[in-house]
């Protein structure tokens, strides 16, 4: 636990994400369950709505120190614009959201990202430390890219998650950190849930595609895993981020296949576990439903037009093999993540965050 100013650190977090997304569920929940574990937890719930803010509760509870997390029915200019009078001088930490950082790409977010700024230079004043949970970034050019650079040296702490957010970020000058994506937090060998299921009998394949690549491609692929398994293969479409279910409805009715989603009733990280705890095979284009899957025990399979944030994270992390059933149906990289290899991926993560705690001692 950090000491500054002779008083015990806390950590500020806010709420705001992208609700519908369980993915983001699955790392806020983390990033705010690993922290209790050291010290209190400020998270600000203002505007986050109600299913969230219980799938959030029962996560925390369930992997954190729930003793030491305070929700907060405010916003975080509120905060910030509160924050000597709160938390006084060099006694808190600003903890920012893990995920994907696309930076200040055009007017709108350059607005967002400057104000944000400010605000972080308004706390900075006042002794306060700025960490980012471990994210991927984006390449920002001009006056963008400066905005965004700047944006980052702000922080005490900068975790990345992947080699070329690493490479992005010291282009820019700024000073970064290695560290696993915070969803293997979650693993654990006890249990039979975890244990890779890769190579069973019969193939049973869980597809989940982003809303915007639902198109004839993922059809062709189950047309192609049906012909290459003698229709032995058993398949569902899964969408675990609320918009993608009407175009994963669409596409599922076309190919006669049951579809799960998750949904406001259906909402939390056990839930999103389950959907998968049977499956060998997950292939998607979402970073995080790849993960989850491999946390469940299945393998993780990447498809052909997955996006360079996902292609990243499992070059850096992974090696790539080619020998399951699924080879000669052309879906693209195939990840046997053995159990030791996620365990030595937990204690990666938690070593590097531990690290931040000390360096601010």
């Amino acid at each position: 636990m950090s000491r500054r100013g002779g008083g015990v650190k806390v950590y500020v977090f806010s709420l705001r994400t992208q609700f519908e997304n369980a993915g983001d569920l699955l790392i806020n929940a983390a990033a705010v369950a690993w922290l209790s574990r050291h010290s209190r937890v400020y998270c600000l719930g203002r505007g986050v709505p109600q299913y969230y803010a219980d799938a959030f509760i029962s996560a925390v509870t369930t992997y954190g120190n729930v003793s030491n997390i305070r929700i907060l029915n405010e916003r975080l200019i509120t905060t910030i614009a509160l924050w000597p009078v709160r938390y006084g001088i060099g006694k808190a930490v600003y903890v920012q959201k893990p995920g994907h950082y696309t930076g200040a790409y055009s007017f709108r977010s350059f607005v967002l990202y400057f104000v944000h700024a400010i605000l972080m230079l308004w706390i900075k004043l006042w002794g306060a430390e700025i960490y980012r949970m471990p994210s991927s970034m984006q390449p920002a050019v001009g006056i963008f890219g400066l905005l965004t650079a700047f944006h980052s040296r702000l922080c005490d702490k900068l975790f990345v998650r992947d080699g070329r957010s690493l490479e992005i970020l010291e282009a820019w000058g700024c000073r970064a950190d290695l560290a696993p994506d915070l969803a293997h937090f979650y693993f654990s060998t006890s249990g039979k849930q975890t244990r890779l299921r890769a190579k069973r009998d019969p193939v049973m394949v869980t597809i989940v595609p982003r809303a915007k690549n639902v198109d004839a491609y993922w059809s062709q692929l189950i047309e192609r895993i049906q012909t290459k398994t003698n229709q032995d293969a058993r398949i569902k479409i899964v969408s675990q981020v609320f918009f993608d279910s009407e175009l994963c409805d669409q596409l599922a009715d076309s190919c006669g296949l049951d579809h799960f989603r998750l949904s406001e009733e259906k909402f939390s990280i056990e839930k999103l576990f389950d959907v998968y705890k049977s499956v060998n095979y997950v292939i998607s284009d979402r970073l995080h439903a790849l993960l989850a899957g491999r946390l469940s025990g299945a393998c993780p399979v990447m498809p052909k037009l997955a996006s360079e944030k996902v292609l990243g994270y499992f070059d850096t992390w992974f090696r790539r093999e080619n020998e399951c059933e699924l080879d000669e149906c052309g879906i693209g990289a195939v990840y046997l993540i053995t159990d030791r290899r996620m365990v030595e991926l937990k204690g990666v993560l938690e070593l590097a965050l531990s690290r931040a705690i000390k360096t601010c001692e």
